[in-house]
């Protein structure tokens, strides 16, 4: 029986793909750089983002990719109040939390921005804790995770994460526990299935999956 659910946040639960894309490409129209459409934005998102930055043309010799980081960062937090959650989160968040299951989120956000946002759309108090990381790059959250779940107690055979890139997989690999991944989020449907997890269209279907695991 699954009792312990490991969220990401970004493309998982809150709706920010689009927001993203559209924050990436005002930045690439603005130094006159070829915009993204949405099918090559999922090809190319990728962790660590600096690798995405390199897809999408910058050179880091003009302009060093903690600047780029910072731009990025200061439009995302001035209007992510725009991005919605993903269509059913409160309800099965609600769900879960009715049946006693434990649920943390582990993101690749900065902690203290990603406690913010989170707190802002009233759900902080369907889980029992939320991991980020220390700065504002998005480099991995495989070794914060793998730290968290050896503190945790957890029985891994009793967790499951669910994630929206291939990043997510990899880090519950590390983690020692299930992934499911959902097509809701910031990478293709097809790349999600080359890495072997169950992918979900739906936090409806999640739910039905994992009472079947």
């Amino acid at each position: 029986m699954i009792n312990n659910i490991i969220f990401d946040w970004n493309g998982t639960l809150m709706d920010d793909t689009l927001f993203t894309m559209n924050i990436e490409n005002e930045m690439l129209a603005k130094r006159g750089m070829k915009t993204l459409t949405l099918e090559k934005y999922k090809e190319w998102f990728d962790f660590p983002v600096i690798n995405y930055y390199v897809k999408m043309g910058y050179d880091f010799t003009k302009e060093p990719y903690e600047k780029l980081s910072v731009e990025f960062m200061d439009m995302y937090l001035s209007r992510y109040k725009e991005c919605p959650l993903v269509p059913g989160t409160a309800e099965m968040l609600k769900s879960l939390k009715n049946r006693g299951k434990k649920m943390v989120v582990l993101s690749a956000s900065q902690e203290d921005y990603l406690r913010r946002q989170i707190e802002n759309y009233g759900i902080t108090d369907y889980f029992d804790e939320l991991l980020g990381l220390d700065d504002i790059h998005a480099v991995s959250k495989v070794e914060r995770g793998r730290n968290w779940m050896a503190k945790s107690g957890l029985n891994p055979r009793e967790t499951v994460m669910l994630g929206d890139s291939v990043h997510d997989y990899e880090t519950a690999s590390g983690m020692g526990v299930r992934c499911v991944l959902t097509s809701t989020g910031h990478q293709s449907k097809e790349r999600l299935l080359k890495t072997g997890a169950p992918v979900v269209n739906s936090h409806r279907e999640f739910l039905r999956l994992i009472n079947k695991m």
